[in-house]
């Protein structure tokens, strides 16, 4: 506190902002690892996933999918489908956000 080396927010921000204006061109992309917490049926679970980022004009799409195992999450995997057999037992949670400004 008050030692003049900024921390957290502050700090992210203008990494953001330095590395955004310098290197992130409309069009160009990006991919970095990001740690966050997954909720899946009442389940809640930290997880990291590789996230690709493309800034196109105003707007930036943000990209990831995380491999579920469904046991972990206490979900009851899928039943089987007669002569076709059995489902796998984990599955992808994928997603895709547009940011605007």
């Amino acid at each position: 506190m008050g030692t003049g080396i900024p921390a957290g927010r502050q700090l992210r921000r203008r990494h953001v902002t330095q590395n955004t204006a310098a290197g992130f061109a409309s069009g160009a992309t990006i991919t970095l690892t990001a740690a966050g917490r997954l909720t899946l049926n009442g389940v809640a679970r930290p997880v990291r996933v590789t996230i690709s980022a493309r800034r196109d004009g105003t707007a930036l799409q943000v990209a990831g999918s995380i491999p579920v195992v469904f046991a972990t999450w206490g979900v009851k995997g899928p039943a089987g489908f007669g002569f076709l057999g059995s489902l796998a037992d984990h599955g992808t949670a994928e997603f895709l956000l547009t940011l605007r400004r």
